[in-house]
């Protein structure tokens, strides 16, 4: 039940489908959760990962909720509704893999799932030193905040399914914002990060071309419209010059 409280367009039959499954599965030498707050992070958060941490070099850019559209990436809410699952991949449009991808999991952000989270994020922190990549609600934090820069970004998470928020678009972004500084993150979001970089650097043609018609998309529609009645126009003008046979 409280897992579900995050999850966007839940119903009951979804609530009762989910409290039918397992709540946590043990993988390897795992440790049965030490009290109910371990029991949710894993529940909500999917199988730990336990790499050795790589931070890669980044650059000081980031991308938008909003940019992101305009760049040809397209956001889409991951089907397993876990912290952990976030990517960027790309995708195959018309045989071509111009485009890509971001997944992050859909979540419901009110008072309730707001204090959850910050509890998730501390209980990340409290494991640090044990899992080197154990930041995977701090990681979707960050993300979403980086997201946002403007109200209009909050808008585009919540067309996109993302977020689905009880508060208003700036308390939404103020949220995210105010959590990042006190946050860690681990490879899910330098993979996220490094996968914007290198779609900047590698696809820099197809992001100008993409933002052109993407910014300037309703005018180019009404100059075609303007054209297809012109030459219409022409055609019928041409038609009735001709002599009459």
């Amino acid at each position: 039940m409280m897992a579900t409280a995050f999850d966007v367009g839940n119903d009951v039959d979804a609530d009762v489908d989910d409290q039918d499954q397992p709540a946590v599965h043990l993988h390897g030498d795992e440790q049965p959760p030490p009290h109910l707050l371990g029991l949710f992070y894993r529940r909500q958060v999917g199988p730990a990962r336990t790499e050795t941490l790589r931070v890669p070099k980044l650059s000081s850019l980031s991308s938008t909720a909003v940019e992101l559209a305009e760049m040809g990436v397209k956001l889409t809410a991951s089907k397993t509704k876990k912290f952990g699952d976030m990517s960027m991949v790309r995708r195959q449009s018309g045989g071509l893999r111009l485009f890509s991808e971001l997944s992050l999991a859909p979540m419901v952000l009110n008072e309730v799932t707001a204090c959850w989270l910050v509890n998730m994020a501390a209980y990340e922190a409290c494991l640090g030193a044990a899992l080197p990549d154990n930041f995977a609600v701090s990681s979707f934090i960050s993300v979403v905040a980086m997201l946002m820069n403007r109200e209009e970004d909050v808008q585009e998470l919540r067309s996109k399914g993302i977020v689905s928020s009880a508060m208003s678009d700036m308390g939404t972004m103020e949220f995210f914002k105010w959590a990042v500084p006190h946050l860690r993150v681990g490879h899910r979001y330098y993979e996220v990060f490094q996968g914007l970089q290198e779609y900047r650097q590698k696809r820099w043609l197809w992001i100008a071309i993409h933002r052109f018609f993407f910014s300037n998309f309703k005018t180019i529609v009404a100059v075609l419209s303007i054209i297809g009645v012109l030459v219409g126009l022409f055609k019928t003008i041409l038609s009735l010059k001709q002599p009459q046979r």
